[in-house]
């Protein structure tokens, strides 16, 4: 290579590297960055009101009680009505079951 197309190729690099970007070409600092109008935001707000928060949770699973209670009874006649539904909590004395009687009346009358 001859000196002057060596200078030649130097003079053009320098040309074209101190030559200012074209406004078409994205700048590496407004990257990412949007034009932004400068409208009014309307925000609409609303009164909080106490209610209920219908959110249904679903899980599966075992609930085992802490307390349990045996129920029996001194004779061995089956049960005609129960009063108390499984899981509802009872207090001492309240009636939980009733038996049939048909057997203890009539011993009872027996008796007399």
């Amino acid at each position: 290579m001859s000196k002057k197309t060596l200078l030649s190729i130097i003079l053009i690099s320098l040309f074209y590297s101190c030559s200012t970007p074209k406004e078409n070409e994205a700048d590496p600092q407004s990257e990412g960055m949007e034009k932004v109008d400068d409208k009014i935001v309307e925000v609409r707000a609303r009164v909080l009101e106490y209610e209920d928060f219908n959110y249904e949770l679903l899980s599966n699973g075992t609930i085992a009680s802490m307390h349990m209670a045996a129920l029996s009874f001194q004779s061995h006649e089956p049960i005609t009505k129960i009063y108390v539904k499984n899981g509802q909590s009872v207090t001492k004395g309240q009636k939980l079951a009733e038996l049939d009687d048909f057997k203890l009346k009539s011993s009872l009358d027996q008796a007399t």
